[in-house]
């Protein structure tokens, strides 16, 4: 710089190899102290076609001191070493999900338990449109649907919480077991089939016949009854037959077997119109009923990991004799303890369609020879 404080066409160099650092640091002090006492350069006072070399900034490094090979050994390990813990951290976490892609896991993890489905709001709404269908006309069905429903969802809950106290161990389970979305779906179709308008009216002709007053006390003469009252409706019989899930091993026999056709007769009147029911003990059975065909539709997909239905329900009925998985009795033996509760008489109609079919088409036979 002159003396005028304008910059030199020869900048002035600060940085030499044959200065130690040392020296050239402290050089670079004195300058920046002169430079902090003179005033800055007016730009007026600058020739247009003159070059203005700016000083270099205060914080400018001075020499360029190559770092110690340790230093760099050391920053070498760490970066490796984040490496390799980073690649063992993602092969940890492959193996704890089971070496299956993320969007598996996630909809793992999205899938409802056997408990929460139980108490799920889709299982509500199906039994609450059946329980509307099965006593339409009834004090129950006057009630509401949504007083109805509520009435559902907190028998659906003291069911979960009544199979919690009493078994813990098969409660653990229920909460346990993932339900995917085909397991689902065939559960919901299988309480769902209970409010089929054939299954209702079966139901309603079979109440009827069972309560009207019959030659002797005799179960054949209740059976002769029950059969002329569903004569008229083999077709249907056949067709949910033919419907029902594998477990039914009569569909196929039922399917080659020629069916007469007979006149309709007239539909039976809704028991709970008829009867009265009571409306509480008709809400807690009929959620029984229901919960029953759920826990028997979701073991025929699940398998042995389910706990027996018997037992799980046998805390919330208060008896393990008071409720029979589908197969383990006639339809005769079901429906003479089922009526005159509808739900109930719905799912011996349902779990039965092979004796159903059997009882009435041997019935039809003897009366054409």
């Amino acid at each position: 710089f002159g003396s005028s404080g304008r910059a030199t066409s020869a900048p002035l160099c600060l940085r030499s190899p044959a200065v130690s650092p040392q020296a050239a640091m402290a050089r670079n002090s004195k300058i920046s102290a002169v430079r902090s006492e003179r005033p800055p350069v007016p730009m007026e006072a600058v020739a247009e076609d003159e070059e203005v070399l700016l000083p270099p900034p205060p914080f400018a490094p001075m020499f360029d001191a190559p770092e110690p090979p340790a230093v760099v050994e050391r920053r070498r390990r760490v970066a490796l070493a984040g490496v390799v813990a980073g690649l063992a951290m993602c092969v940890v976490v492959f193996f704890l999900l089971g070496g299956e892609p993320i969007e598996t896991v996630h909809a793992k993890a999205s899938r409802p338990t056997v408990r929460s489905l139980l108490e799920s709001d889709d299982v509500a709404d199906i039994v609450t449109d059946n329980l509307m269908k099965l006593h339409d006309g009834g004090k129950l069905a006057a009630e509401g649907h949504e007083v109805l429903r509520e009435r559902v969802s907190r028998r659906l809950r003291d069911l979960g919480e009544s199979i919690r106290t009493a078994s813990p161990e098969a409660d653990g389970r229920l909460s346990s077991l993932d339900v995917t979305d085909e397991q689902k779906s065939a559960a919901l179709s299988a309480i769902r089939r209970l409010g089929d308008p054939r299954i209702v009216a079966l139901a309603r002709d079979v109440t009827a016949a069972a309560e009207a007053p019959r030659h002797g006390e005799d179960r054949e003469g209740l059976e002769r009854q029950i059969s002329d009252a569903l004569r008229s409706r083999l077709s249907d019989i056949q067709q949910l037959s033919e419907e029902a899930p594998p477990r039914s091993s009569f569909q196929t026999t039922a399917a080659r077997l020629e069916i007469p056709q007979t006149p309709r007769l007239r539909q039976a009147k809704p028991q709970a119109a008829r009867r009265g029911l009571d409306t509480d003990a008709a809400v807690a059975s009929g959620v029984e009923a229901h919960a029953q065909v759920f826990l028997e539709a979701v073991r025929r997909e699940l398998g042995p990991k389910m706990p027996p239905v018997r037992s799980l329900l046998s805390a919330y009925s208060g008896s393990a004799g008071s409720t029979s998985t589908a197969g383990e009795e006639t339809f005769m033996s079901c429906v003479s303890k089922a009526v005159p509760d509808p739900t109930k008489v719905c799912k011996c109609i349902a779990d039965n369609l092979d004796d159903v079919f059997r009882m009435v088409k041997t019935y039809m036979d003897r009366l054409t020879q």
